[in-house]
């Protein structure tokens, strides 16, 4: 509903109660219309502070002893990727480390899905809810940017290229089995469609934008991703393609995989990686104001800090920290107006420009020399 909707009809209804005088009405209109407009209180969003389906397993002296091992390592991890959902990946070096028993203080509740066990192993799986205004505290008490919002769902088609019909199915379950509800990016999935030929294929992946809007009419939508997995060599190591347009915009990746470990296969692997660039894409538009953060090599950059005293600079650098992938400041020389540092940023000094005003500073090129400044 619409804020001044809320106001009027509130309004409205209250003008039909006994006992309530104008001035009174009145005095009730302003603080409706000031909580409607605050921006200090919001409605946390609910699903992606919940961490589903998330696999536990712990084994030990006996059942009671890995049950409670499980649930304290799961909690742990469950933790921490939902820490890895909210923020930039540039971020993940500044997340706090936190033990188990901190942990329990921001999980709001749990339950189980499925749970059995033996006389030393217990095996489950779990959904986790955590405490968003919590989570949202950290982070902020951290300086670490996060982002909550979840993207436009768009829908993924997994495909699998080998003659075995088996591994269609199991790519396909792979990526069932992730928690794409409560993803920053949620997805649905869909299954090969009968007009998906191998030679329409080919067509979508040799880049032919009308074969992709043949398929965009067949699957109903414009935002549809091929997550196309193909074995490469005789062992487990596959090359992923990401291609179409996701919740940000085109996309046309393509990336290997060979499974952390033995317990984590290169299907799971691929899948995994490949929902978390999609989150990565959106978190970096969100975070840079609707601007995708570059992929390349950071850059160095060297520039002149001009201040008018110790208490601004200090302020600059506290705002300088909380720039999203700007990670390296050193500072040279100082004086009392002014300093010479170098950062490193991807994309370089004309893209950092860009991406400073959301902190009250300005990066500009005067003269052939890049002067900070803040306003």
């Amino acid at each position: 509903m619409r804020r001044g909707c809320l106001v009027s009809c509130f309004v409205q209804n209250m003008r039909h109660r006994r006992g309530v005088t104008r001035p009174l009405l009145t005095t009730i209109a302003a603080t409706v219309v000031a909580m409607a407009w605050t921006g200090e209180v919001r409605a946390a969003p609910v699903d992606v502070y919940t961490v589903a389906n998330f696999r536990l397993e712990a084994t030990d002296d006996d059942a009671v002893k890995a049950k409670k091992r499980a649930i304290a390592e799961g909690q742990q991890r469950a933790f921490r990727l939902l820490l890895k959902r909210l923020v930039h990946y540039r971020d993940f070096a500044r997340l706090p480390d936190m033990d188990a028993r901190a942990i329990e203080r921001f999980i709001d509740r749990f339950s189980v899905r499925r749970e059995k066990n033996s006389r030393t192993q217990y095996l489950a799986t779990f959904d986790f809810r955590f405490q968003a205004n919590a989570i949202q505290s950290l982070l902020r008490n951290n300086g670490i940017p996060f982002v909550d919002q979840q993207a436009p769902q768009f829908v993924v088609v997994p495909v699998f290229l080998s003659g075995d019909k088996r591994d269609q199915n199991a790519w396909y379950k792979k990526w069932k089995a992730l928690d794409l509800a409560h993803s920053l990016t949620p997805i649905k999935l869909a299954k090969m469609s009968s007009g998906l030929t191998v030679e329409k294929l080919t067509t979508v992946l040799s880049g032919d934008p009308d074969a992709f809007d043949d398929m965009s009419r067949q699957y109903s939508t414009r935002r549809l991703v091929f997550v196309v997995a193909e074995p490469t060599g005789e062992s487990e190591r596959l090359t992923v393609r990401l291609i179409g347009r996701d919740a940000v915009d085109d996309i046309n990746l393509n990336r290997n995989y060979s499974g952390f470990e033995p317990s984590f296969s290169a299907m799971e692997e691929a899948a995994s990686v490949s929902l978390g660039i999609f989150e990565g894409r959106w978190k970096a538009m969100r975070l840079q104001g609707g601007e995708i953060i570059p992929e390349s090599e950071s850059e160095t950059v060297l520039a002149t800090v001009e201040f008018s005293g110790f208490r601004e600079w200090k302020a600059i650098r506290v705002r300088l920290g909380k720039v999203p992938g700007l990670h390296s400041i050193d500072v040279g020389s100082i004086s009392a107006r002014g300093a010479e540092i170098t950062l490193t940023y991807p994309g370089g000094a004309a893209y950092l420009s860009r991406q400073l005003a959301p902190y009250n500073l300005a990066l500009e090129n005067i003269g052939g020399a890049w002067i900070l400044r803040s306003f």
